[in-house]
């Protein structure tokens, strides 16, 4: 099949539109089913640029574990997480026993401290590496700039 000059698989489309999995920009998929090729349109669904504040809010929670731990670290960036992280981490017990004439420390497991529910929301800085986890998971977020 010969390319066109508005195939968005070779950067040649409308303001250089990419292939939906190349780079760190979040793109929207929308399947063309009547082709039998059935590529990949893409734009970009909002206009982040790295090094921006922005607002990520959990539309809908994500079922695959891979999916769940990257939400959940991302989020974690937040900074009033970090700080609740932090006041939490101090407030846990550590309890001491005796262990072959040494004290060894109990240390609890840690506390989440972000909500990875619908409806909860989070102010974090857009990296090139937050961006990209962002596409990962942009079908389960919202994100709009702050």
């Amino acid at each position: 099949m010969a390319r066109t000059l508005d195939d968005p698989w070779d950067g040649g489309g409308p303001e250089g539109c990419r292939r939906a999995d190349a780079g760190a920009g979040l793109f929207v998929e929308n399947k063309d089913t009547d082709r039998e090729d059935r590529r990949t349109e893409c734009a970009m669904a909002i206009d982040i640029r790295p090094g921006q504040w922005i607002n990520v809010t959990v539309t809908r929670q994500p079922r695959a574990a891979g999916a769940m731990k990257t939400l959940a670290r991302l989020l974690q960036m937040d900074k009033v997480a970090r700080k609740n992280a932090a006041r939490a981490s101090k407030a846990r017990p550590v309890g001491e026993h005796r262990r072959g004439g040494r004290m060894w420390k109990d240390r609890p497991s840690r506390v989440p401290a972000v909500s990875t529910h619908p409806g909860a929301s989070y102010r974090i800085f857009a990296s090139l590496d937050v961006l990209k986890d962002l596409t990962s998971i942009q079908k389960y977020v919202q994100i709009t700039p702050a």
